[in-house]
Parts: C-alpha cells; structure tokens; sequence
C-alpha cells in the first residue's frame, strides 16, 4: 500500500494530515456507515485513514487476495472486474468520488471478490480493520451497531436492485433502512394489510401463504438470503398480497415507501427488476 512517498519524514507526514483533516472528515460523514459515529469517534477515524494514489491501469485491491481494509474513492475512477472460472475478466461496475468498497473487510477476513483497477488518476482514502476494531474498542463506541451498519452496507450494495444506484442514492437508501431481527414464526405482513415498505431478507428465511377467494391457503415460496417481498403492494394498490413469515431466525431490512419511490423508481434498472419480479409473482398467483 503507497500511502505517501518515502522521502516524506514523520514530521511531514503530521503535517499533511493536520492540513487535510477537514477533508478527511467530510470524507468519513460521506459513508454511510461511519457517518453516525459520534464526532469523536469521526475525529479519531480520520487520524488512521491514509491516502493511496494510483495511476491508471493499476489495481487497488485484486481478486483472491486477503481483504484487509475498507476504500473510499476521494478522486478519479475505477472499475470493478470479476474473473471467471476460466480467468477471464468481466467488468461489472465502475466506481467514482464518492463511492467505496470492501466494507466487508472491516469486519470478516475473507478473499477479495473482485478486482478493482484506477482507469484515471485515482486517490483512495483507505481504513485498515485492524485499526479500525482497535479504534472503536479504545473510544468504546457501540462496536456492534457500527458492523451492523456495515452488513448491511456490504448487502444492500451487492443487491440487483441497488447495483446501479450513484452514491448519493446508496447513501439515501442505507440511512433510512431499518433492520428488524425476528425468531421463527413471527408474521412480518398479512394479506389484506396496506402496505408501505419494501422487505429484504438479509439473513435466514421467509415462507409466504396466500389464502384464495375460497378461504384455502397455499404455500406459494420459500425465500432466502438475498430474496424480497413487499414490492407489488407498492407499486399496485397499496394492499399486501401474501402473508410472510419467517421459517428461521431472520435478519430483514425494510425499505420505506418514500425511498422506495424517490430512489428505486427513478433507476431505471431497478424499475425493470421490480416490474419483472411482479408480473411473475402476480402470475403465479393467479394459476394457483
């Protein structure tokens, strides 16, 4: 990692982040999931974030490799490429200022799932997870809260429904989410119930029933990890469809329905994913 110059001494090094400290500080309030630290917390973060540069055409972290710690792009832009398992390249995203990436690595020590390559000057503010854990126990800041906000962060990022979203929208969307931990069995939306946020299923598992005009009741779906619900009530009149609950301990996070309108359905990818997903539920419950 080049975080400045070797011919800059400890002193000019002090320096620099004594001058730089206002814009790192913007930088941090700019991440949604460190944003909500306490400003001492924010102030003794921005003294462990270092400032990596990168000329085009050169990775800033490699698919495979040990992750290690948390990026935020300050400036220029990158691509994010994913190898199959021929090793061939496929370029699935593109990040600019004000965009970030391996949050996973703060809190879990995994492999890299892609490769992330400066297409322009770049600089990069990053945050090793060791100084980031050492942090937060010294400040005592609710530790737990904040790798929350990071799982959630890391989820909401890799969904279909958010990959094209700018980062000011991601931002929108993750400081209004509300995460809702559940055991088994409990009802999260009954049918005939208005309807006014969005569901996705974080973690565990989600059965959904639907009871037709007769008054019998059939098992529709099971959804998993990654799956969501709520959507058609949304975008159609406003009335639940199903009753879902949960079928194991489940961690989901709702999205209420103005984020739901101003964001999701302003991106046009979103829309088409949400559009598909309706006409094929709505389908399915119409043969049943």
């Amino acid at each position: 990692i080049r975080h400045l110059a070797p011919a800059q001494t400890t002193a000019s090094r002090g320096q620099q982040l004594g001058d730089e400290a206002a814009e790192f500080v913007d930088a941090v309030r700019g991440i949604p999931f460190l944003s909500t630290l306490p400003d001492e917390a924010i102030e003794r973060l921005t003294r462990q974030l270092k400032r990596e540069p990168y000329k085009a055409g050169e990775s800033i972290i490699r698919q495979g490799e040990p992750g290690d710690r948390f990026c935020f792009v300050e400036k220029g832009q990158c691509a994010v490429a994913i190898a199959d398992a021929s090793g061939l390249e496929h370029q699935v995203a593109t990040l600019t200022a004000g965009d970030f990436f391996g949050e996973v690595a703060l809190i879990q020590d995994i492999e890299r799932t892609a490769t992330v390559r400066a297409t322009s000057e770049v600089h990069v503010l990053s945050l090793g997870r060791d100084a980031f854990l050492a942090m937060a126990e010294e400040i005592d800041i609710p530790t737990e809260d904040v790798l929350s906000q990071v799982r959630n962060a890391a989820f909401v990022r890799a969904h279909r429904f958010f990959a094209t979203l700018s980062a000011q929208q991601l931002r929108q969307v993750l400081s209004r989410v509300t995460e809702r931990s559940l055991t088994a069995d409990e009802v999260v939306v009954s049918q005939g119930d208005s309807g006014d946020s969005l569901f996705l299923i974080r973690e565990g598992a989600c059965v959904v029933d639907h009871e037709k005009d007769d008054g019998t009741s059939h098992r529709v779906a099971r959804l998993g990890e990654g799956d969501h619900f709520g959507e058609i009530a949304l975008m159609a009149d406003g009335v639940r469809t199903a009753t879902v609950k949960t079928d194991a301990s489940t961690v989901l996070l709702e999205v209420p329905d103005d984020v739901f309108k101003d964001v999701l359905l302003r991106n046009f990818e979103a829309v088409a994913q949400l559009d598909r997903g309706c006409s094929n539920r709505l389908d399915l419950l119409e043969v049943l």
